[in-house]
């Protein structure tokens, strides 16, 4: 088939068969979007310029046939087919316009109930809301946000997957741990467990910092010069700062070397902490009561709901010895993410 070849929007183009099926939907702009991938309907559409899947296809026939949406419309009327409506863009997908001459752009995202405008740069200077800081306009349909341009170029990028999307997709993990952090990535998840330094490490760190501190106010206060005031006024200032600093590593070196020499057996000994300074969390739940759950270092770590920023967590390296409520074999886990709970 010709590679100079077009085809109308809504228009279906097919290569391989059976498990190699692949199918892709004509869009305007000369992109298309991805319908089928080796046999199987996918769940998120790629977008991409016709040309580039072409070349992907390389040698393999393609063959093209017309969706039922696109030959009822052509049947109603023939302008239908080529009108920027028949596009389909999945929730999500961001366009972007812009006029080179006039050096003015348009951001635009497609919501479940049309296009909603989120940017708009007219002669290089962006348009505020006082309100909202940004320009933002709903618009009905895409047709309609296209209709309020006036040439200039299209650029169609798809934007990140949706919420059920990310419920949706499979977790391929060969670990526990890996399951957990598979859930991190794709809910924005910041926690983890990380190893802390022991008593003796703590101390020693305070007693160099010290050290270091001591001989810096040495140097200030060999510095000082009673017959040039405003200077005098500025190196004590520093010279307080710096003796504070070291007050308050004294005491915090003082208290590590009581427990070093209460516990000596401990004091060597590093532990694991669980942190978590973000709104997103992942929650796993043991007997009904809900837990904060995580992974690092190739560990799975739980500690209790009501938790500080660092604490240190119960660690294993599966689900089962932690103890925790399974649906189907899989744990039952829920996600703190854009103000919702999500079950997974």
């Amino acid at each position: 088939m010709s590679s100079t070849m077009s085809y109308a929007p809504g228009t279906i183009l097919s290569i391989g068969s059976g498990e190699t099926l692949e199918q892709v939907t004509v869009l305007t702009e000369n992109k298309v979007a991805t319908k089928m991938f080796a046999g199987k309907p996918v769940s998120r559409r790629d977008i991409m310029s016709l040309d580039d899947w072409k070349l992907l296809a390389g040698n393999q026939e393609i063959m093209a046939s017309s969706s039922t949406s696109a030959s009822s419309s052509t049947s109603a009327s023939s302008s239908t087919s080529t009108s920027p409506a028949a596009a389909e863009y999945p929730i999500n997908t961001i366009l972007r316009w812009k006029d080179v001459g006039s050096k003015s752009s348009r951001t635009a995202i497609v919501i479940k109930n049309g296009v909603l405008q989120l940017k708009e740069v007219i002669n290089d200077k962006v348009t505020f809301d006082f309100l909202r800081r940004c320009a933002k306009k709903n618009f009905a349909s895409v047709a309609e946000w296209k209709a309020s341009l006036s040439g200039g170029e299209l650029t169609v990028t798809a934007g990140p997957p949706t919420i059920e999307d990310r419920i949706s997709a499979p977790i391929v993990a060969k670990t526990d741990a890996q399951y957990i952090d598979e859930i991190k990535k794709r809910f924005q998840v910041r926690s983890d467990i990380y190893l802390d330094a022991s008593d003796v490490e703590k101390r020693d760190h305070c007693i160099r910092d010290i050290k270091y501190s001591l001989t810096s106010l040495q140097t200030r206060v060999a510095e000082l010069d009673a017959s040039n005031a405003s200077d005098a006024c500025d190196k004590m200032r520093r010279i307080n700062r710096i003796s504070r600093s070291i007050a308050r590593n004294s005491k915090i070196a003082m208290y590590f070397d009581q427990n070093i020499r209460y516990e000596p057996v401990k004091a060597a000994q590093k532990k694991y902490m669980f942190r978590n300074e973000y709104r997103q969390a992942i929650y796993a739940f043991v007997g009904g009561k809900m837990v904060h759950i995580t992974s690092g270092n190739g560990l799975v770590g739980i500690v209790n709901h009501n938790y500080r920023c660092h604490a240190a967590p119960a660690t294993t390296g599966t689900f089962a010895e932690l103890g925790l409520d399974m649906v189907n074999g899989k744990p039952r886990l829920q996600v703190a993410y854009r103000k919702k709970m999500i079950d997974l």
